[in-house]
Order: structure tokens, then C-alpha cells, then sequence
């Protein structure tokens, strides 16, 4: 029932998720987001601007600096202009004013930062009217301050300033979505170290690697010019646009470093100290020296990321160094992975910057991907582990279930049995056994547990082979440590046709299986069959976890056999000792059905001893006893005394068990030992054993003063 809930359960959040996505693309598609009619409103104005000197040029490949830092361009207006077109254009770093037809519609000049006078690029739109259609427009355009010659005007364009917005949101889409995908991973990464237990047990320092991708986030979201297109706000994104990037090496070192063996805290200590010191030298050449950043910051930022990629190699020397003269096994494969692709996609940005392939938006927008390439390759790692350790805690705690469940048992057969009942039940087994060696070569059933509706197996028939199955088992832990797992044994009819035809012999579909060792000594088998496929991979993990623990139980039960045999049984004779008979005639005897009592004592022993010798008189002893255990069974017989002993018959008549009683005296006379005999037969049982006793005993005494 359990199992058809979950079924349904998913197949609604299945059905659930398909109807929501359909909706959502459906909107997408049928609203205004892939129209494109717009463009068609848009004038593209770059080009064709004529310098004084009646040279035509386009004003993208004109930089301010140039005519003695001064550029001075006119153009015509379009015919048919409306009262809501606008001139709209970018700028980056100069200043510059707009006239019509000598009237000045706009200026700007731009004013010190934090970063110094430049404030990167900025959006401006020149509202125009009907009535300038066909005039002409005039920009006197000067540098930043003298003796920089990187300003520039550029994307110019003639429309309505709703058009532009559009135009210049869709261009940067891309770029924008994967920089504030970087970002949201950085702010995802941060809350999972916060909220995850067990931090010392993480793969990596995902805290550092979530602040590393959310300041590279926000730096390369900055670096779109949305915000300012949207905001309109300059100065304030400029100071973080050339700050926050300096954040960046710090966590990122940090990452690296908790990736390697060693894990060493000076490279730590280097960065948070450079970075500090990076950030106040930067500011401080800005505001005391004079310095600006328009010069310091390429410089700045060229060696911050020299620096950052030689600390990672010096991290990772150092780490093989570590590992292979401690001969540990590195496990950074995803990380050569992750980092190939980002730089792969660097590559490419950096090949379309320099030859120009790319419009000037789409720069960087490869090494965006590849950054999202290796964090989400970093994630999946990281999920691939979380995943393995709430496995993991999930089995220490179902084998801690387990351990308890079998410790509140009574002896070690019954935790043993609870061990099996428990797997059995919670992994949803057909059956599961654990195999002793009973005779050489073969091991046989000694445990066995089944599901509700299986036939028991006749333990004492089952049994495996050393050649064949049990050598692949041993085999196959010795070399993995792990258990041997075949999850359909009809796949192994062509590959393995011995174990084949051991398996199908009994109908098992799959088993796991694991020796139970202790001391590099095999002491058993333990074989789980017809598993749940579900729950085969946590049964192969279980069985390794509790194999130590099932071999020590094992052990413990031997041991409390030999002890209880020290303590219950005669040491010469092996039968049991005075203390079992009282135990038993106390505690376990069932009087409530038919059962025939015998006492018995050895004529002569003591002369036997000590005339003979004691060796004579501990064969007559051994043969009493042999002869009524032959008859009456081994677990019934007792030596209560020297020379005397009691044994319990089984006999569902009188007749029968004095028949026994019979035999047991002329077999034992027959090798010359002589007894005297007291028994009595209770047909329905008895209320009061001791009398039974006692009347023994009399008929005892009267056979013996018969005499």
C-alpha cells in the first residue's frame, strides 16, 4: 500500500510540474517577450559623422583625445521625426555637449568618485521634436581630463527612449541572466553551509566557494551597465564595479585550498592579508596620490589575477608533493574538469575580443558560461556527496537500530536471529541465512530467516560449496572489501554457469552475500537473497557495516557454549552435571505430559578405582553413560553424583520405556559393569516432581539392599 501511495504521489507532482511549465512557456511565447517588431522603429545614427574638416567617419571608431582632446561632429537628423524620438547613445569616460542647429539640448560633465573622474559607461537620451526633422545635430565631445584619450560615444540610435530600453535589455539578456545565475548560486552555496549539519565533514568549503560566486556575481552583473541603464544611477555602481572584483581571490584560495590533503592555513592567511591591502592601497592612491583609477585599476587587477592563478599553482604542487610522498590518492578530477571548460570558454571570449567576432555586449559572455559550467559542476559534486553521506546516515543509523534491536536479545543465537529478522524485514528479502562450516569443504545452513508466505529450507540440507559460489565470494571481498552483489543471476547463466546452477536450483532471482570473518579467519557466509532492487545498493553497504559485528556474535555464541558446557557438563563423561539437572528438574521440565525417570548407580565403582585404578573406573562411567545416551538421548542424560546418574525418557508408554530400561541394563552388563536401577513412569505427567524423585530413589535403595 506504502508503495502504490508513492506512486501516485509522484505521478501528481509529475503531472503538476508538466501542466505549470506548459502554462509558463505558452505565456512566453504568445506575450511580447520574442517580439521583435520594435527594431523596426529603431534609426541606427553611428554613422557618417562629418569632423570639421568635412571627413566623414563613424563615431564608434573616434576616441576623445584625438584634435587636440576635442572632437567636434555634426550629422542631419532624420525626416519625419515625432515629438517622442529621442537621441539616444552611450558614453564611456568623457564629456560632452549636444547642440541643434546651435541650441544645446543636453551636457555632461562628469564629476570625481571614488574611482576618479571616469564613471565607465553611461546612458543619455536627448529628447527631440518634430520640428528639428532634418536639422543638424552637433556633439562637442572632450576627455575625461588631459591626457586621456579613452572616451568614447557609441550605439547611437534614433527612437523613442521605450524602443531603446527594450533594445538595450535584449542585447545584454544573456549576460545578464547568467551573471545574476552566478550570483544566485554564490547566495544558494551560503545558505546551504548555513543550514547543513556536520560541517567538518564537507568535501570542500562550499562557504568560501558560494562567497567567491557571489562577489563575482554581482561584479560581472555590475559590469553589464543594466543597473545604470535602469537606475540611472553612475557613480555608485562605478565604486563597485572596480571593488568588489577585489573580493574575489580570497574565497576563492580558500576553496582551492580546502580541495587538497593538507589544507594548509598560510595560503589563508596570504590572501586575506592581500586583499586588504590591495583594496586600501587602490583607495588610497585614489584619494591621497592622486591617482586615477581609470590608470590604476588595469594595472591592479592584472596582477590580483597573476596572483590568484599563482597561489592555486602553488597549491596544487604543493598538494601532489603531499600526496605522493604520503601516498594518498587525489581525487580532483571534477576540478581539472571544471576548470578546463572555464578556461576553454575564457579562450573564446578572449579570441572574439581581440578579432572582434563578438558585438561589444557580448564580450564575456563565454566566460560567464564557463563560470557556470564549473560551479555547477562543483554543485554536483557536492550533491553527489550529500547524497552518499545521508546514505551513509541513513545505514550507521539503521545498523545502530539494528545493534540495538539485536542487544536486547538474551543470548547470542537469539541476537543472531534478531540481526537476520530485522535485515530481513526492513530490506524486504526473500530470505536471509548465515552458513557455517559443518564438514570440510561444505558449508551449511546454521540461521535462516524468510518472509511470511516462504516455506522454511531444511537448514541442515543447505549448503555451499567451497569451489564455486563461496570461493567468488571470498575472492571478490578479499580484493574490494566489499560484498559480491549480483543483481540478476540469469545474467550470469552464460558467464558463470556453476553459479548459475547453484542459484536457480533454489528459484533466487539476486542475493548479496559476505564472508563473516574475524581474525583473517573465515567463521561464516552470510547470504541475503531475492532483495528488494530498490534496496540491493543500501543492502550491500548494511551487510559490510554489520559482517564484523555478525562474526563476533558467532564468536561470543561459541564461547558462551563452551562455557556453558564447562558448566553444565561432567568433564569425563560430557554428560550433564548435577547443576544442569537441578536447573532443569527446577525451571524447564514439562510435567504436564507423560515422561519416565530413571536413577542409576555403578556397582563397585570405588573398588574399581582402587584396585584397578582410576583409569578402569573411568571407563565404567563413560560406558553408563554412553549407553544412555545412546538410548534415551545425549541432552537427557545427567550425572548427578560419582557413581550415580538420572536420565529422562521420552516414551509415550510404560511398556516402551521399560522396555529402554531393559537394554540399558543388559548392555551395560553385557561389557561387565553391574548397576542398580530405580525408575519410575508418570503416564499423565506429575504435579509434584520430587515425590518422583524420592520413589526412585526408594526403588533404587530396595535394589540395591537386595543385593
Amino acid at each position: 500500500m506504502k508503495t502504490e501511495e508513492s506512486k501516485v504521489r509522484r505521478n501528481i507532482v509529475i503531472i503538476f510540474a508538466i501542466m505549470f511549465g506548459t502554462i509558463v512557456v505558452a505565456l512566453l511565447f504568445t506575450a511580447d517577450v520574442f517580439d521583435r517588431k520594435y527594431r523596426e522603429r529603431i534609426i541606427s545614427f553611428s554613422e557618417d559623422w562629418c569632423d570639421p574638416d568635412g571627413v566623414l567617419h563613424n563615431i564608434e571608431d573616434l576616441t576623445a583625445g584625438n584634435a587636440e582632446n576635442k572632437l567636434v561632429l555634426i550629422k542631419q537628423l532624420p525626416e519625419h521625426l515625432t515629438d517622442s524620438d529621442c537621441l539616444c547613445f552611450e558614453s564611456r569616460n568623457t564629456n560632452f555637449n549636444v547642440y541643434v542647429e546651435g541650441t544645446k539640448l543636453y551636457s555632461f560633465k562628469s564629476r570625481p568618485n571614488l574611482s576618479g573622474l571616469g564613471y565607465g559607461r553611461a546612458f543619455h537620451k536627448v529628447n527631440l521634436r518634430a520640428a528639428y526633422s532634418g536639422e543638424r545635430v552637433k556633439f562637442l565631445i572632450d576627455g575625461v581630463y588631459d591626457g586621456y584619450d579613452g572616451g568614447k560615444i557609441f550605439d547611437v540610435y534614433v527612437s523613442s527612449a521605450e524602443d531603446y530600453v527594450h533594445l538595450q535589455v535584449d542585447e545584454r539578456t544573456p549576460s545578464v541572466v547568467l551573471s545574476t545565475l552566478i550570483f544566485f548560486f554564490g547566495i544558494i552555496m551560503v545558505l546551504i553551509f548555513i543550514w547543513i549539519p556536520g560541517k567538518d565533514r564537507l568535501p570542500f568549503d562550499i562557504a568560501s566557494l558560494g562567497m567567491a560566486s557571489f562577489a563575482l556575481g554581482a561584479w560581472l552583473f555590475v559590469d553589464t551597465s543594466i543597473v545604470q541603464l535602469l537606475t540611472g544611477q553612475l557613480y555608485a555602481w562605478r565604486g563597485i564595479d572596480r571593488i568588489v572584483i577585489f573580493f574575489v581571490g580570497f574565497p576563492i584560495i580558500s576553496f582551492f585550498n580546502s580541495l587538497t590533503a593538507r589544507k594548509r592555513l598560510i595560503y589563508q592567511k596570504i590572501w586575506f592579508i592581500a586583499t586588504i591591502a590591495l583594496v586600501v592601497l587602490l583607495i588610497g592612491l585614489r584619494y591621497f596620490a592622486g591617482v586615477d583609477m581609470i590608470e590604476s585599476y588595469p594595472v591592479f587587477l592584472a596582477i590580483y589575477i597573476a596572483g590568484i592563478l599563482l597561489t592555486i599553482a602553488c597549491i596544487s604542487i604543493d598538494n601532489v608533493i603531499y600526496c605522493k610522498k604520503n601516498q594518498i590518492m587525489m581525487k580532483l578530477r571534477h576540478i581539472f574538469i571544471g576548470t578546463i571548460v572555464l578556461v576553454f570558454c575564457a579562450a573564446v571570449d578572449l579570441i572574439g575580443y581581440s578579432t572582434k567576432l563578438f558585438s561589444a555586449d557580448s564580450y564575456g559572455t563565454f566566460t560567464r558560461v564557463g563560470t557556470i559550467a564549473f560551479i555547477m559542476i562543483m554543485m554536483v559534486q557536492f550533491l553527489s556527496w550529500w547524497t552518499k553521506d545521508q546514505a551513509t546516515i541513513g545505514r550507521e543509523r539503521f545498523v545502530n537500530r539494528v545493534l540495538q534491536d539485536s542487544m536486547s536479545a538474551g543470548s547470542s543465537e537469539d541476537s543472531i536471529r534478531s540481526v537476520l529478522n530485522y535485515l530481513g524485514t526492513e530490506l524486504k528479502a526473500g530470505r536471509v541465512m548465515i552458513f557455517e562450516e559443518r564438514s570440510k569443504g561444505k558449508y551449511h545452513g546454521a540461521y535462516e530467516w524468510y518472509e511470511e508466505g516462504r516455506d522454511p529450507d531444511a537448514l541442515e540440507l543447505l549448503y555451499l560449496p567451497y569451489q564455486g559460489l563461496l570461493d567468488k565470494i571470498y575472492e571478490s571481498y578479499r580484493a574490494t572489501g566489499k560484498c559480491l552483489v549480483m543483481e540478476d543471476v540469469q545474467a550470469c547463466r552464460e558467464t558463470e554457469p556453476a553459479i548459475y546452477t547453484q542459484l536457480s536450483a533454489f528459484n533466487i532471482t539476486n542475493f548479496v552475500s559476505c564472508p563473516l570473518e574475524m581474525n583473517d579467519k573465515m567463521v561464516g557466509i552470510f547470504v541475503m537473497v531475492d532483495v528488494s532492487r530498490q534496496a540491493i545498493p543500501d543492502a550491500a553497504e548494511i551487510i559490510g557495516y554489520i559482517s564484523y559485528f555478525l562474526s563476533q556474535l558467532i564468536l561470543r555464541r561459541d564461547e558462551e557454549k563452551r562455557l556453558r558446557h564447562y558448566s553444565y557438563n561432567d568433564t569425563l563423561s560430557g554428560a550433564l552435571n548435577r547443576r544442569a539437572y537441578l536447573e532443569y528438574i527446577n525451571q524447564d521440565i514439562d510435567t504436564s505430559v507423560s515422561f519416565g525417570y530413571l536413577v542409576c548407580e555403578i556397582d563397585g565403582l570405588k573398588d574399581a578405582n582402587n584396585i584397578r585404578g582410576y583409569d578402569a573406573g573411568d571407563r565404567m562411567v563413560q560406558l553408563v553413560v554412553d549407553t544412555l545416551a545412546e538410548i534415551f538421548g545425549k541432552d537427557s542424560v545427567y550425572r548427578v553424583g560419582g557413581s550415580q546418574f538420572v536420565a529422562f525418557g521420552s516414551e509415550s508408554e510404560e511398556s516402551f520405556f521399560n522396555n529402554d530400561v531393559n537394554r540399558f541394563r543388559r548392555k551395560v552388563e553385557e561389557n561387565g559393569v553391574h548397576v542398580f536401577v530405580g525408575t519410575v513412569y508418570c503416564i499423565y505427567g506429575t504435579r509434584d516432581i520430587a515425590a518422583v524423585i524420592s520413589r526412585a530413589n526408594q526403588h533404587l535403595s530396595e535394589e540395591r539392599a537386595a543385593k
